[in-house]
């Protein structure tokens, strides 16, 4: 068998490798109740108030230019809220950053490297919205983490967020481009009573990826595949 964490991924192993559609089984990532950010404020340790958050490592498919870009627009109104991204430290960081002083944001991004896990739950627990701007994601479990602590979610409509996301109900979906990127996030920032809805639909939503879900069928699953091989 293959496992894979989404339809997407599944479609994806199967146009790639080839691999025979009866082999390959979704099972979808799952997180770890409750998430711990042991009393730690992350807006305190980076002086912060009101801040958006972006988690992804720095590569190019994780959609950076596109976030950036939006950002542009959306700063143009919005003159104190600031924009963290918290990622490793990767050789795209340099990109990255030379992108962020051509379009002179400097001021108004945080740069976060190889945060703690606790760190990491405290800086969602605490943004106003998360953005996930990813171009190839077969799943995205930050997605997750977001919705655990309420938060609303925006992603591009493809990949893995799509099929974690109900556009409208638990996150905003947007097609690829900056301008629909902008738009969602001036939505969530300006319109309270939805922004309100999704976090509550998002909480909801991420329960039936509990951990404690999975763990008797994850079992049952390779206890299954063991046997078989073990009588061939």
């Amino acid at each position: 068998k293959v496992v894979v964490p989404s339809e997407f991924a599944r479609r994806e192993v199967i146009r790639k490798f080839g691999v025979s559609e009866k082999k390959v089984v979704v099972i979808p990532n799952f997180i770890s109740f409750p998430l711990k950010t042991k009393d730690i404020s992350f807006k305190k340790i980076h002086n912060l108030s009101k801040y958006m958050l972006t988690i992804a490592r720095f590569s190019k498919e994780k959609g950076f230019e596109y976030l950036l870009n939006a950002l542009r627009i959306v700063f143009k109104k919005y003159k104190k809220i600031k924009m963290v991204l918290i990622g490793g430290n990767r050789r795209y960081l340099k990109i990255i950053s030379s992108l962020i002083k051509n379009l002179d944001l400097e001021n108004r991004l945080i740069i976060v490297n190889n945060a703690s896990d606790e760190e990491i739950y405290s800086a969602i627990k605490e943004c106003e919205l998360f953005i996930l701007p990813s171009i190839y994601e077969p799943f995205g479990i930050v997605i997750l983490e977001a919705m655990y602590f309420g938060k609303p979610v925006i992603a591009f409509n493809r990949g893995g967020p799509k099929e974690l996301i109900k556009n409208g109900f638990n996150g905003l979906l947007v097609g690829l481009n900056s301008k629909s990127l902008a738009d969602a996030i001036f939505r969530l920032l300006e319109d309270k009573k939805t922004a309100k809805l999704i976090s509550k639909n998002s909480l909801n939503s991420v329960k039936r990826y509990d951990r404690r879900n999975f763990v008797e069928f994850v079992n049952k699953f390779y206890r299954k595949i063991l046997i078989n091989k073990a009588y061939k």
